[in-house]
């Protein structure tokens, strides 16, 4: 993304304004949500779904194909938000300046994280606690989705294309499986 373009997505969050983006590394998933941060290298979205705010979700720069302000009569949830008096929820303390950055933070102040690599494996997620991070891998204790916890898996940090903390799922897996 130019940083022109970059500056004017950087524009939405002073706004408030509710967004699509959509992605390279997943093409039929748009994400809709405000952003609520840029960093050197991700953008952090507090989600929308099905009109109502879904936790967070971060991406890389350099993944965003499009993007778009969603207002008016374009946006049936802009207008259900506003009814409803919800506002994006501020920034948490997440470092945006890198996946590393990113994923430590967030597994510091949220008791799960999901990560996605959808470049290498399109609608999968894995959802766990960090175990270990290097500066080019993070294993990760996972936790399946009938809330079992199994043994650290590693992935590359270059195959990470979103992460995802504070989300309803999670929430839920945590609430089951526990520490």
């Amino acid at each position: 993304m130019t940083s022109k373009k970059l500056a004017e997505l950087k524009n939405t969050l002073a706004k408030g304004q509710l967004v699509r983006i959509d992605r390279k590394s997943a093409k039929d998933d748009p994400i809709e949500g405000f952003v609520i941060g840029v960093g050197a290298e991700m953008i952090l979205i507090n989600s929308l779904i099905d009109f109502h705010l879904d936790g967070y979700v971060a991406i890389l720069h350099s993944d965003v194909k499009r993007w778009k302000v969603l207002d008016g009569d374009e946006s049936i949830a802009q207008r259900v938000l506003k009814i409803k008096g919800i506002n994006p929820v501020p920034q948490p303390e997440i470092v945006l300046d890198s996946v590393e950055e990113l994923l430590l933070s967030a597994d510091r102040e949220f008791p799960l994280i999901s990560i996605y690599r959808e470049a290498k494996k399109p609608d999968t997620m894995q959802v766990g606690r960090i175990d270990k991070l290097t500066e080019k891998t993070v294993s990760l204790v996972l936790l399946d989705p009938d809330a079992t916890w199994s043994k650290p898996t590693r992935f590359n940090l270059a195959d990470i294309t979103r992460v995802d903390f504070d989300t309803e799922y999670n929430d839920g897996l945590w609430m089951v499986a526990g520490r």
